[in-house]
């Protein structure tokens, strides 16, 4: 490698060709092999010819990972990378002590017999049921069996790690055994931890709040426990992590700022109550701050929980299906379009008939054109915001003249 390269560390390969679309296969070293996709950049290539790709969409097909990469649209430039390597940069990796080695620290190492004889350069790892295999080759192939060592690992990359600071953990840690949160704790792709200002108080009633100055109903949480509380929490995350007040007046939390927070190190969320916080904490000991809604809740709580659902089903391997987090509502600026499952027909209302009819392309323009449409009636600040391509705007057109025509108004001359 070059030595703009030289930082990288292998972690699979490129596979064969999926589909006809430009998706390809991908053989993955990690553990699990879905921790691959935690790095959206992927560096594909061999000898001194390298290029990032972005990762567009991700899935399975039977033991195999599928990716759709950025700037991939057919299954000729699908092949052209057929067989090229994958790497992401060693510094995105878990540090390791000097005894400790990475399998894909192997690729391109010589393998010597014991008589001396060079049996050729580690090619990649084969994994089986029954065991794992390192292939070599040289003036042949050999398939050797490998057993490594105990300090040998397979490259694992970073979990989300997010810190709540509340006086409630009990209800953020009842939430996360459950639903989509829960399985991405058990996969390790999540660690969430909570951190409670009552334990950082002095006196022996715990006192984490106190009257507000200026008189009023209700209380205040107190700088010091709640400070305490959050620099403990901070202190828990990797650096570079970010720390996050769960207010009414912060900026709105949304599918972006979801996305923009996976690929951040690490997460401290105050969970706020009462009539809410000292503002000297806020003003000095958050980066920034978030509401989730304009209305008016008992606590930061519920809307932690909200943050961390959001986010993780953003992390791989959370979804049955890695495609669901790109297909959701909001990923591409819309909202969702209409869903529909088994009997075909129920009280004289069938399912629209393209779903059923097996052609990918017609389904995907079908969906797109929904979507556009229910954006533009519940939603239009959305359209604004993200602006259309130029085939949007012609089904978004056609879902327009449609609806007038079924309904008998025309609800563009109405808004």
């Amino acid at each position: 490698m070059s030595d703009e390269t030289s930082a990288l560390i292998q972690l699979g390969f490129v596979g064969a060709p999926f589909g006809v679309r430009g998706w390809i296969k991908l053989r993955s070293h990690t553990d699990p092999p879905e921790r691959l996709l935690e790095h959206r950049q992927l560096h594909i290539g061999q000898g001194t010819v390298w290029q990032s790709y972005r990762i567009e969409a991700s899935g399975r097909s039977g033991g195999s990972l599928t990716v759709k990469l950025a700037g991939i649209e057919d299954r000729d430039q699908a092949q052209a990378l057929r067989g090229a390597q994958v790497c992401v940069p060693r510094s995105e990796l878990p540090q390791r002590d000097d005894r400790d080695f990475y399998r894909a620290d192997l690729i391109g190492c010589e393998v010597v017999n014991l008589d001396g004889t060079s049996l050729g350069n580690v090619q990649h790892f084969i994994e089986s049921p029954a065991q794992v295999l390192m292939v070599v080759r040289g003036t042949r192939e050999f398939w050797i069996p490998w057993t490594g060592t105990r300090r040998a690992r397979r490259p694992r990359l970073k979990r989300m790690r997010i810190a709540v600071v509340t006086l409630f953990p009990m209800m953020i840690r009842e939430a996360l055994a459950h639903g989509v949160v829960g399985r991405a704790v058990e996969r390790g792709g999540l660690e969430v931890d909570c951190f409670d200002p009552r334990d950082y108080t002095a006196d022996v009633h715990r006192t984490a709040d106190d009257r507000p100055y200026g008189g009023g109903p209700g209380m205040v949480l107190k700088v010091e426990p709640l400070r305490s509380a959050l620099r403990g929490a901070t202190a828990s995350l990797p650096q570079g992590s970010r720390r996050v007040y769960l207010g009414a007046d912060g900026r709105r939390f949304e599918q972006g700022v979801a996305r923009e927070a996976r690929d951040w190190p690490g997460l401290a969320l105050v969970a706020g109550r009462y009539e809410g916080v000292d503002e000297r904490l806020i003003e000095r000991e958050t980066d920034e701050q978030w509401s989730i809604g304009d209305y008016v809740l008992s606590g930061g709580e519920l809307p932690a929980l909200v943050v961390i659902d959001a986010i993780a089903r953003l992390i791989p391997g959370t979804l049955g299906s890695a495609e669901s987090a790109v297909q959701e509502s909001f990923s591409d600026g819309l909202v969702d379009w209409p869903h529909y499952t088994r009997p075909p027909a129920i009280d004289g209302q069938a399912v629209p008939a393209v779903l059923m009819s097996g052609d990918h392309a017609a389904i995907r323009r079908w969906r797109l054109q929904q979507a556009l449409g229910r954006t533009w009636l519940r939603r239009p600040e959305l359209l604004e915001r993200r602006g259309m391509s130029d085939e949007e705007r012609v089904l978004l057109e056609e879902f327009k003249i449609e609806r007038a025509s079924r309904t008998g108004r025309n609800e563009d001359s109405q808004r």
